[in-house]
């Protein structure tokens, strides 16, 4: 090597760390640049502007209207049983014991019910059975005796709710 390139080497290494920060600073500034043309793309292009009209496949994509129409909150008001479930809060004390209350009131109407037709009385049996699947769409006993009083015949709001017992 000659004298001129060591010197020179010498030099740039010596001010190795004013090189790195200046080409930082280059860096940078290309990039803040790059960034307003992309806010301002009128001041930038200073001519006719053409907006740019992008288009969504994955809107018009089949598989995303199927996921879309899944996503979708179905309506409970239909279903009884689940209706009440959602209703019910189970850490609210007052919630609780008046479930418990009611349960006990239907489970007396049944058993009453249940001795009304031992006995012969199918208005009163089907008074109060009528009474117990308002508050217990998906009571089972009280859906099998009301069954047997009407033949099997049930109303169509009682047999929307045909699974399971409260209890």
């Amino acid at each position: 090597m000659n004298d001129k390139t060591a010197q020179i080497l010498k030099l740039l290494q010596a001010n190795i760390d004013r090189i790195a920060i200046a080409f930082m600073y280059v860096l940078v500034a290309v990039l803040v640049y790059f960034w307003w043309v992309e806010q301002n793309p009128a001041e930038a292009t200073m001519g006719e502007q053409k907006i740019a009209v992008l288009k969504d496949p994955v809107a018009e994509n089949p598989a995303y209207k199927m996921i879309a129409e899944y996503t979708k909150n179905p309506d409970i008001s239909a279903y009884p049983q689940i209706d009440q479930v959602a209703k019910f809060n189970m850490f609210e004390y007052k919630s609780v014991k008046q479930r418990e209350a009611l349960e006990r009131e239907v489970k007396t109407k049944v058993e009453s019910a249940e001795r009304a037709i031992a006995e012969g009385r199918n208005e009163e049996a089907r008074r109060l059975l009528r009474e117990v699947l308002d508050a217990f769409p998906a009571h089972q006993r009280a859906r099998e005796l009301m069954n047997k009083l009407t033949g099997g015949q049930t109303s169509t709001a009682q047999a929307a709710g045909t699974t399971t017992s409260p209890r």
